[in-house]
């Protein structure tokens, strides 16, 4: 059961309220069943007799009390609407409350009992250029901090927000916007505009000074004056405010009563979306045209989107967005100016027929089934075990709840797994956050006595301490990631109290069994997961000529491969550059301390200064949203010496970059023997040789990304719920 409610008065017809009608439309197919908070009371019902008439969607009142006739339409604040939230979440058992806004995601996020079901849609992301900007962006952290997750419209829009909210990393959902499947079912043959004659010009939507809607009115007379005969029809009756120009919106006034008196005009005012969809149909082209100031808007127009679907060509500024959908070739972008555009189209109108066929193809991926099944396909991964639950009826009724302890210093591999535990029913997740690798938690001896099952993230200190002082009945399991084998305090853990030791690979779980004698029994191999729906984003177009490498320190790592490898591939074209992600070697001051160490890392440092390279190798520090950076990357090395996993091998191919990774023991039982090398020369004729073969490279990503498929993190969390909870269920 989903919970709906935006920033958005349903009595006017715009941007955030169209939005409402589509997002429940959508929640629907992907099989919720939708209640819709109203922030305001029902003044007309041109937008809710639609959602009153959708089967299995419920209008709230934004007040419990009935409006008294004659009063003043009432709104909710955003205090006053989480207030209406929480109650109605309780009530109805949601599984998800979906809020759109800046201000009332902010409120919601501060409320407890919503903070696991809220997911955040804010439209209105801080830009620099903007006042309260610093403010703003604490308000979108503190959202992305508590948020279990958060929309945002498009690509650019999902990399803006992860780069300036860390926490919002590998939260971040993309939710396109949306039309009805009804508009690009259309026929074209219903379409009845005239193929000659006038050219037919319509703009559906706000009036804002941006909008160029005051320009718009005067279309018709500055295109007569240049010999085009046109027709203008306006919808729409919300008049925008401005900051700086006060007057603007008393002139837009004017302007669109004075068009009465031009035959060539018509303002219909507002409508209801089918109607004025229907409206717009008759004509040749849609006017999306707006000021160069909104050509960096991380958002995309869904008017523009309906133009398209119904056969209406839209006219539309040429932005970096615009071209990855409608191709750079689109005949109706906007590079001088409109009247320039509308002129040719109207004396050629082939333009016109080719801007149709590649507006309506665009359309067809942004309908309210096609973002649906996506979206479907997402829930599904996010709350499985929470809508499953829902189903059962009363079957685990009286079922004792379970306490699941998590203790380390470090979650950082543990994030996938908290959440799915998390979303487990009946199972309750304690962190047991240790301040140092070897200094326990203030909480740890109270966390160990609560709980049901222990899970030590480390083979640490903080093992040691939890093996020996396991309770009856308690069930322990330990993971062991890599560097433990050195640590001194191995030998301190009381094997026999644990119940299974957890590998990330096999090579890994020989090698410790052999050193320690550890039964064998008592150990099985989890591999670490990525979130395939997150780092599955589309690269950049020149990917394929950007290498990544993730990390530098220690120097088992082996970066100076990577700097050979660069060297090679500039021999042959001048286009690769490698881009290093991670924190210098100098921050950790273990490593930095070894003066052998540092020496080869000032040699490579100098190496990379050369004027030679120093154009070609791209420093970037660490940050946690390694999907957004890996949209750049086309390929991921791994030529450590010695790993017991590596992750960003792992991530880079889940995101589609072709890995390439040195032998080592046990980089072939993970990754394959298909993406091995033994040398940079080998490394670097992989790559050449892909180039150089048409869609070779393309079919190498796929292939990488198949094969991330089956470390996948809802499979790899099942495994893990499976392990832990094994010996507590009944029978």
């Amino acid at each position: 059961m989903a919970l709906l409610y935006g920033d958005a008065n349903l009595n006017i017809i715009d941007g955030s309220s169209v939005w409402m009608l589509s997002m429940a439309e959508c929640l629907v197919r992907a099989g919720m069943d939708v209640h819709i908070l109203l922030k305001a009371d029902i003044a007309n019902d041109r937008l809710t007799k639609t959602l009153e008439e959708t089967p299995g969607v419920t209008l709230v009142p934004a007040f419990e009390t009935p409006q008294q006739e004659g009063a003043t339409t009432r709104t909710l604040s955003a205090s006053a609407a989480v207030t209406r939230l929480e109650r109605l979440a309780q009530e109805l058992r949601a599984d998800l409350v979906v809020c759109r806004g800046l201000a009332v995601c902010a409120e919601a996020a501060r409320s407890e009992p919503l903070q696991d079901l809220l997911w955040a849609y804010v439209t209105d992301v801080p830009r620099f250029e903007h006042d309260g900007y610093a403010d703003k962006v604490q308000l979108l952290r503190s959202v992305a901090a508590s948020a279990k997750r958060l929309f945002a419209q498009t690509e650019d829009a999902r990399s803006y927000m992860e780069a300036l909210a860390p926490e919002a990393a590998g939260k971040v959902v993309r939710l396109n916007p949306m039309i009805p499947d009804s508009l690009v079912h259309t026929p074209a043959e219903h379409q009845v505009r005239a193929p000659d004659g006038p050219l037919r010009m319509v703009y559906s939507g706000k009036f804002a000074a941006d909008w160029h809607t005051l320009e718009m009115v005067d279309l018709p007379d500055r295109l007569a004056s240049v010999g085009v005969e046109t027709e203008l029809t306006l919808i729409g009756d919300k008049i925008q405010g401005h900051t700086v120009l006060t007057d603007w919106p008393e002139r837009m006034r004017q302007a669109l009563e004075a068009s009465h008196g031009d035959p060539r005009v018509r303002w219909l005012g507002g409508m209801p979306r089918e109607a004025a969809v229907r409206e717009a149909a008759d004509h040749h082209v849609g006017l999306s045209w707006r000021s160069k100031a909104l050509d960096s808007s991380l958002e995309l127009s869904t008017k523009l989107l309906e133009y398209g679907a119904v056969g209406v060509a839209p006219v539309l500024n040429r932005t970096a967005a615009h071209e990855s959908l409608f191709g750079a070739d689109y005949p109706l972008f906007v590079d001088d100016d409109v009247e320039t555009v509308l002129a040719r189209a109207a004396r050629d109108r082939s333009l016109i027929e080719q801007a149709q066929a590649r507006a309506r193809a665009v359309a067809q991926d942004f309908t309210v089934s096609r973002t649906a099944d996506r979206l479907g396909a997402y829930f599904r991964r996010v709350l499985p075990a929470r809508t499953a639950a829902r189903r059962t009826d009363a079957a685990g009724a009286g079922r004792a709840e379970t306490t699941v302890v998590v203790a380390a210093h470090d979650f950082k591999f543990a994030g996938e797994l908290i959440d799915g535990l998390s979303s487990t029913p009946g199972v309750k997740v304690h962190l047991d956050r240790w301040q140092s690798l070897h200094q326990r938690g203030p909480d740890t001896e109270e966390l160990a006595k609560r709980a049901d099952v222990v899970l030590c993230e480390w083979a640490g200190p903080n093992a040691v301490w939890h093996s020996r002082r396991r309770a009856p009945g308690q069930r322990l399991v330990v993971r062991f990631h890599g560097f433990e084998i050195r640590g001194p305090w191995l030998p301190d853990i009381d094997i026999d109290a644990v119940d299974r030791v957890v590998f990330v690979s096999e090579a890994y779980r020989r090698q410790v069994v052999t050193a320690t004698g550890w039964p064998e029994d008592k150990t099985t191999v989890i591999p670490n997961s990525v979130d395939i729906a997150d780092f599955s984003r589309p690269k950049l177009s020149d990917a394929h000529f950007h290498i990544g490498l993730v990390g530098i320190v220690p120097l088992l790592k082996r970066p100076d491969r990577a700097v050979e490898l660069i060297e090679e591939l500039l021999r042959h074209d001048e286009r690769y550059v490698l881009h290093i992600k991670g924190r210098m070697p100098w921050s950790y001051p273990w490593e930095w301390r070894k003066v052998l160490h540092r020496d080869a890392y000032e040699a490579l440092f100098r190496r990379i200064g050369s004027d030679r390279l120093r154009p070609h190798v791209a420093f970037e520090g660490f940050s946690p949203d390694m999907a957004n950076w890996f949209r750049r990357i086309g390929w991921i090395l791994s030529p450590s010496v010695r790993e017991s996993f590596h992750m960003a091998a792992l991530e880079g191919m889940g995101s589609g970059a072709v890995p390439l990774i040195w032998r080592r023991e046990g980089a072939a039982e993970i990754f394959s023997d298909r993406w091995v090398v033994d040398d940079v020369a080998a490394a670097a004729n992989r790559i050449l040789s892909l180039q150089a073969e048409d869609g070779a490279y393309g079919e190498e990503s796929r292939a990488a990304k198949r094969y991330a498929e089956g470390f996948d993190a809802p499979q790899v969390t099942e495994a893990w719920r499976d392990l832990l909870l094994d010996r507590l269920r009944p029978g």
